[in-house]
């Protein structure tokens, strides 16, 4: 018959043993039984495994340890995910899934212009083209496609001029 095992302390343990993201294999051995019975656990107190498809908690934890900076960087200083995450020694985009995890509004900066900003566009596009400048002449001084000249075009109500044929 097997002998009973006695599992006082083992909320700590195995809480602790997750949030610092050890395997439940290390944890079952340090309390001295088999990970089916630490899973079993787990399971009983509603404790969250570091399952398949789900985030480490290790992962959860650094967020969870460098908030503080976080808060201070993003609503403080003004800093975007770009900024913050060479700051954490983290990717721009694991910045901004810990800032949007975390509920901290933070700036979208650093976000790329392009050279073919529409800031302003039909105030040099449209005298140009009123003017009859071809459009792809148009697209190399805006920096842009061709398509992109004709979309703007279209979208402010001119219709694309049609190549009539003299037969």
């Amino acid at each position: 018959m097997r002998k009973p095992i006695d599992k006082t302390g083992w909320d700590k343990v195995v809480r602790q043993g997750i949030l610092a993201g050890e395997p439940i294999k290390t944890i079952a051995a340090s309390l001295g039984c088999s990970t089916s019975c630490v899973r079993d656990y787990m399971r009983r107190h509603g404790i969250a495994s570091p399952g398949k498809g789900g985030t480490p908690p290790r992962v959860e934890l650094r967020a969870r340890a460098a908030e503080a900076t976080l808060r201070e960087l993003a609503e403080v200083k003004r800093y975007g995910a770009e900024d913050i995450g060479p700051k954490l020694g983290v990717s721009a985009s694991t910045a901004r899934t810990w800032l949007k995890r975390l509920g901290i509004d933070f700036p979208t900066n650093g976000r790329t212009v392009y050279k073919w900003d529409t800031t302003g566009w039909d105030k040099a596009v449209l005298p140009l083209y009123r003017k009859g400048v071809p459009v792809p002449m148009i697209a190399d001084k805006m920096g842009c496609s061709v398509s992109t000249v004709h979309r703007w075009l279209a979208n402010s109500g001119f219709a694309k001029k049609r190549k009539t044929h003299v037969w």
